[in-house]
């Protein structure tokens, strides 16, 4: 053992408890610097996470209102065909619309011999 004087006994004591205390409160510290970077990094996820629904529901509501004037155009287009188709008169169709019925006639396997304005 190491013979030290009686009045740096009480010094010697606190200098051992200190060097052995030193490492213990490092890897305290250490740990707790481990969960204060985990808390750093679960706040950014959780704020990317709410940046990323901001981003979700500002696509979202584009598109439906695209959907919506998608729609609002294809009804648009559809009533000016029919409204074409309405005003055509049936007497006397032209000579397309009478090759496209054939045609359609022949696809569907019917015997168009007997029209005479498909032959």
């Amino acid at each position: 053992m190491i013979a030290v004087p009686a009045a740096v006994l009480p010094w010697w004591r606190g200098l051992v408890g200190a060097a052995i205390a030193a490492p213990l409160c490092f890897l305290v510290g250490q740990c707790d610097g481990k969960r204060s970077e985990r808390a750093v990094a679960a706040a950014a996820r959780a704020e990317a996470n709410v940046d990323a629904v901001k981003r979700d529901q500002g696509a979202t509501d584009k598109a439906a209102d695209e959907r919506v004037a998608d729609a609002a155009a294809v009804t648009a287009n559809e009533k000016g065909l029919v409204d074409a188709i309405a005003t055509t008169p049936d007497t006397a169709p032209d000579a397309v619309r009478v090759r496209l019925g054939c045609e359609r006639l022949r696809q569907q396997g019917t015997d168009i011999a007997a029209i005479p304005a498909c032959r």
